[in-house]
Order: structure tokens, then C-alpha cells, then sequence
């Protein structure tokens, strides 16, 4: 099915009312669009949105870039816990060490992760350590690393 990140650059410069008056219109008809949408939230600028994106129902994914020299994924622990505790899910980018302190304190549950440090030995072993995966949009993922 079609998805696309879609964002709102603009927003940064945005109050959370100006938001949903002047984003929030054109994001919804957007997300209709598509079968899996989901919002590129790029930067901690964007985060007094995120509120407004987790009341579009139909938007599924959160994807969170925090920003340059904010990347480590336990500084952002609340952040994912208020996208999945809102039923979203939320791709992020760690490291593979930080896989499993991640699902520890935040669940497995609608986490889309891009493995920064991919090894075939660190696949491997997340691969055996979280042998399923869903994607959220209602697709099972397999895949297996040789």
C-alpha cells in the first residue's frame, strides 16, 4: 500500500494552535491518501505537536528525530511511551546495544526500529533475542539474516 513521511517544517515556528489551525487540516486530508501514512517529527522544536498528531486517528506512525547530538534513545524514553501509550507506533533510530534497555522500559510493543550499527552479528542476535516483529499496519514482517 502507498505511505509517505509526511511533516510540517513550518510547525516549528508554529504555537500548538497555530498548528491545528493551519496544519492539521491538510494533514488529515493527506493521511486519508494513504494506507499507512506516518509524520516525520523532526526535531524537539516539534514536540509541543505532538499532542495534535496523536489525536489524528488515522495517522499510525510517529517517526521521532530528535536532532543532532540528541540521538541516545533513553533521553527520549517518555516521548515513546506517550506515542505508543496513544496507540501509535514510533520509528526511531538506536544503536543495537540500545535494543533491549529500549523494550525493557517502554514494551515491545509499536516499536519500528532502524539499527544504526546493523552487523549481521548484531542482527543476528536481536533477531533471537525479539523473534517477531509487526509492522502496525496490519502486515506481519519476516525476514531472516544469513
Amino acid at each position: 500500500g502507498s505511505t509517505f513521511p509526511l511533516q510540517e517544517n513550518v510547525a516549528y515556528n508554529l504555537s500548538p494552535d497555530q498548528f491545528r489551525q493551519f496544519c492539521l487540516p491538510a494533514l488529515h486530508e493527506r493521511v486519508a491518501a494513504m494506507d499507512c501514512a506516518f509524520f516525520h517529527l523532526d526535531g524537539i522544536g516539534m514536540l509541543p505537536h505532538l499532542p495534535a498528531l496523536l489525536e489524528v486517528d488515522e495517522l499510525p506512525v510517529i517517526q521521532w528525530v530528535p536532532g543532532a547530538g540528541k540521538w541516545q534513545v533513553d533521553q527520549w524514553y517518555d516521548v515513546i511511551r506517550q506515542i505508543t501509550g496513544a496507540g501509535k507506533s514510533i520509528q526511531f533510530f538506536v544503536n543495537a546495544d540500545e535494543v533491549a534497555p529500549l523494550v525493557d522500559e517502554v514494551g515491545p510493543d509499536h516499536l519500528y526500529l532502524i539499527i544504526q550499527d546493523a552487523t549481521h552479528q548484531n542482527m543476528r542476535k536481536l533477531l533471537n533475542q525479539f523473534p517477531q516483529d509487526n509492522c502496525g499496519c496490519g502486515r506481519r514482517i519476516e525476514g531472516t539474516v544469513p
